[in-house]
């Protein structure tokens, strides 16, 4: 309505104006020159000369109405498409749920913002330098891409892809930079800036949740290997407790027969050669060792099911202690602890086990030099709290054990010893099973060995524990609320 209404104006205005120079030629010629009557002159006395050239400046001016109207028009036309393009445009970029900013490429002016860097960044940030604005820097970034828009000859070389934390917002994004033209012909930055701190948090997270994949399965194989090799060792041992029986049961007699000819042989040469002698007491020595073994495979083939009881580890300690006391140049060190710990064992197998583990260690300190400096050796027997267990360390200062028969000295019929068994630390090892626990050694040869023996805990003793615990702490909080 309004395009035609303005055309139609100038269209009267053109015919206003042609009445007008019509009117006042005829005014002219009738006053002037022919001293006639306006409207006689107007009508009848015009020359057709006169008439034809007044009617082809008439019709020019409409002509010329008409194409001042129809330009306005189309200007009109073309501005309103402007506008509304420029405003569709706007709209677009204010509805991209991304940070988009021109900045101009030597002054790092911001040019322009969308709505949502707006909201981002707090304000419109036109007018203000990229790097003081956006990540609160006093000089240009040292990873700015800037220079990498445009090529040798002036053109732009196309999209730069990169991603970064931003320092003011602490989120990550992932940036879509290129050159473009700007309104006044020259080339500026046009930035798109996409949130992506969710998916480097899920990256995070799952890289994470990976890992821990990884360590479980691990943790599970491991557990697995462990279940496989304690079964087929136990498989083991129940076959050689089998033949071990048999063949201690066997050899007793011949032992004890031999043993009694020795005893009548040194009773008839106490007053004898004295080379006789010594070969009967050898006989007799090395007779009284064959018995030790046999006893040891005996007691190894008898092993009875544990039969589980309360045990307060603190008296337990202390009763082995006092059965089997310390050689010369050795202390025993009870080291600070929770002594007063309450588990689940059997008592006998308990101090069979703690005795074992003792006395190889006063055997093994008995035979190592003691180091420069050091008065005497030390036994340290250590409780302690470690991945939700309860463990008792045996520590010695003897020679250790070395690396390649760690793996081997709860072996039955393993020794280092000039006259072991090699069954102490096989029983020890099946007793400690056998009641829920676990036994393992730790060295470094020249500074000691480490047997560290995790106990179980008495269940009702934490449930016992926590309740005290409870208890404590309702009473503290009581008496604060009195004070």
């Amino acid at each position: 309505m309004k395009r035609a209404f303005s055309g139609r104006i100038w269209i009267l205005l053109a015919i206003f104006l042609g009445a007008l120079v019509w009117l006042y030629d005829s005014l002219l010629d009738a006053f002037i020159f022919y001293q006639a009557p306006f409207l006689d002159m107007l009508i009848l006395r015009v020359p057709a000369r006169e008439l034809a050239v007044r009617a082809s400046v008439w019709i020019a001016l409409l002509g010329l109405g008409w194409m001042i109207s129809r330009h306005t028009s189309l200007q009109s036309r073309r501005g309103a498409a402007l506008r509304e393009s420029t405003q569709m445009l706007m709209l677009l970029l204010d509805g991209v749920q991304a940070d988009i900013y021109v900045g101009d490429l030597e002054s790092y002016e911001i040019l322009f913002t969308n709505r949502h860097m707006r909201e981002s960044f707090g304000g419109d940030l036109v007018g203000q330098v990229c790097y003081r604005a956006l990540r609160n820097e006093t000089q240009p970034c040292g990873h700015c891409p800037n220079s990498q828009f445009l090529d040798e000859k002036g053109e732009p070389r196309g999209v730069i892809v990169w991603e970064g934390v931003n320092p003011l917002t602490g989120r990550w994004y992932l940036f879509h930079d290129h050159a473009i033209r700007w309104v006044d012909g020259r080339y500026v930055r046009l930035q798109l800036a996409v949130d992506i701190t969710l998916i480097k948090k899920a990256e995070a997270a799952l890289i994470e949740r990976s890992a821990n994949l990884e360590r479980e399965v691990e943790a599970r194989t491991r557990q697995l290997a462990e279940s496989q090799a304690r079964l087929l060792r136990a498989e083991k041992l129940a076959a050689l407790g089998k033949i071990a029986g048999g063949i201690a049961h066997d050899l007793r007699n011949p032992l004890a027969v031999i043993s009694n000819a020795a005893y009548m042989l040194a009773t008839t040469l106490e007053q004898g050669d004295r080379v006789d002698r010594e070969y009967v007491q050898l006989i007799q020595r090395e007779v009284g060792r064959s018995g030790e073994i046999i006893e040891a495979l005996l007691q190894f083939s008898r092993q009875s099911p544990p039969t589980r009881e309360r045990v307060n580890l603190k008296w337990c300690v202390q009763e082995v202690l006092e059965r089997c006391p310390s050689p010369p140049g050795v202390i025993v060190d009870q080291a600070a602890g929770n002594w007063e710990r309450t588990i689940l064992f059997d008592r006998a197998q308990l101090q069979q086990v703690l005795a074992n583990l003792i006395i190889n260690a006063y055997e093994a300190m008995e035979s190592a030099p003691r180091h420069p400096g050091q008065q005497g050796h030390c036994l340290r027997l250590t409780p302690r709290e470690a991945n939700g267990a309860f463990e008792l360390c045996i520590e010695d200062t003897g020679p250790g054990i070395p690396e390649e028969n760690l793996d081997r000295i709860f072996e039955p019929l393993f020794t280092t010893k000039k006259r072991g068994t090699g069954m102490g630390l096989t029983i020890a090892h099946g007793l400690v099973e056998a009641n829920g626990g676990s036994l393992r050694a730790e060295s470094v040869q020249g500074s000691g060995a480490r047997f560290v023996l995790t106990l179980p805990i008495a269940a009702q003793e934490t449930a016992a524990i926590h309740a005290g615990a409870g208890r404590s702490s309702m009473v503290e909080d009581g008496q604060n609320a009195m004070a």
